[in-house]
């Protein structure tokens, strides 16, 4: 069974649990988009699944958990053994260490890093740096350098 399948499978079963018609659904998305969903002809977004899965009252891993058991045909116990043994393997290979310091450092907007990028284009050129030696220097193309080379720094 294909996985959107699956998902179909687990969101009809966790909105019928909770005894929900689909219109009770309408605040978070509408019922003939529901429909889609849970006969398995349309995808859903990250975003789409956290709204309908707060509309239940359920984590939303907990529906994408339901889908991966129907697609694998095992127990939830089977599967959530899995899940732990591949996240203390993520933490144990500093993934889950690599996720905290993705989060606590803000990210730069486009326009940030571009203006970041050239200031230091500038930089190296008022030092005397050729193009070629900027690129070489800060690790990046002749035609990048070429663009912050001529585009004025307020």
């Amino acid at each position: 069974m294909s996985l959107s399948q699956a998902f179909a499978k687990a969101l009809r079963a966790a909105r019928r649990a909770k005894e929900l018609r689909q219109d009770d659904l309408a605040n978070v998305t509408s019922r003939s988009y529901l429909a889609l969903l849970e006969s398995g002809r349309s995808g859903v977004t990250l975003e789409k699944l956290d709204q309908i899965a707060t509309a239940l009252r359920v984590d939303p891993l907990a529906i994408f958990a339901m889908a991966i058991c129907s697609r694998n045909d095992e127990p939830m116990d089977v599967t959530l053994s899995r899940l732990i043994s591949e996240i203390q393997y993520l933490t144990e290979v500093g993934a889950i260490d690599e996720l905290r310091e993705e989060t606590a450092t803000p990210r730069l907007s486009p326009t940030e890093k571009g203006l970041i990028m050239t200031a230091k284009v500038h930089s190296l050129r008022e030092e005397g740096l050729t193009q070629k030696e900027i690129a070489d220097e800060l690790g990046i193309s002749t035609a990048t350098v070429h663009k912050h080379w001529h585009r004025r720094i307020e």
